[in-house]
């Protein structure tokens, strides 16, 4: 569990523990959506329902680390060990090294002059 979650009991102290800072997602909102009728076993499904995670650092652990704490939230109301609960399937992070892939320099600057309009 994260530093401030809790034993998933106390409503107020769950209100008050933000998981995800960029999406300012409540524990108690991530717990409410795993007591809902569907159930989910994962950190993807808690994004669907909660948008925890999809903020502007997309989960990165170098940052607040919030898909690992969602995990250990599922984890704990599901009775699972974390190495159960799924996760995304890709890293949190872009895996491009640049914004546009281009076949080869002439299509590079045929790009640019069009963007440009030159």
């Amino acid at each position: 569990p994260g530093k401030n979650d809790s034993d998933g009991k106390d409503e107020a102290t769950m209100a008050k523990n933000v998981i995800c800072k960029c999406e300012k997602v409540t524990e108690l909102e991530v717990v409410r959506a795993l007591r809902r009728s569907l159930p989910i076993d994962s950190t993807q499904g808690i994004r669907k329902r909660t948008r925890a995670g999809m903020g502007h650092c997309q989960g990165d652990a170098e940052n607040y680390d919030c898909e690992c704490r969602v995990r250990a939230i599922i984890s704990r109301e599901n009775g699972v060990s974390p190495k159960e609960v799924g996760g995304r399937p890709w890293p949190a992070t872009s895996t491009l090294s640049q914004r546009w892939v281009y076949k080869d320099d002439m299509q590079k600057e045929g790009l640019e002059k069009r963007m440009n309009n030159n």
